[in-house]
């Protein structure tokens, strides 16, 4: 039969191993809690980071919608200026016409 010092002993042995072992996982779980605490800080700055950037990039587009808009507007300006300028110079064509015909 087992000796019960011995029995005593293997379990007193077994029990700080347990012991132990507990302590590492608590250790551990832990550690890995503060992980998870830093990847979520990280995670929202992250969103916040990319919030700002939505927020420019919708600025940008509202700035190049303005640009497009004066573009437009400066083109209209031109080419209401050339069909000024050719009806001016129609009306000098004709003038010119005009005026040869009278001599």
């Amino acid at each position: 039969m087992d000796n019960p010092k011995q029995n005593e002993h293997q379990l007193q042995s077994n029990l700080y191993a347990l012991n132990y072992e507990l302590q590492e996982i608590t250790h551990l779980k832990l550690e890995t809690e503060q992980q998870i605490q830093e990847l979520q800080m990280q995670v929202t700055q992250a969103e916040q980071h990319l919030i700002n950037l939505k927020q420019q990039l919708s600025h940008l587009n509202i700035t190049l919608q303005d640009l497009e808009i004066e573009h437009l507007q400066h083109e209209l300006e031109i080419d209401e200026t050339e069909e000024a300028l050719l009806k001016c110079h129609e009306s000098f064509l004709h003038e010119t016409t005009d005026d040869s015909s009278d001599d």
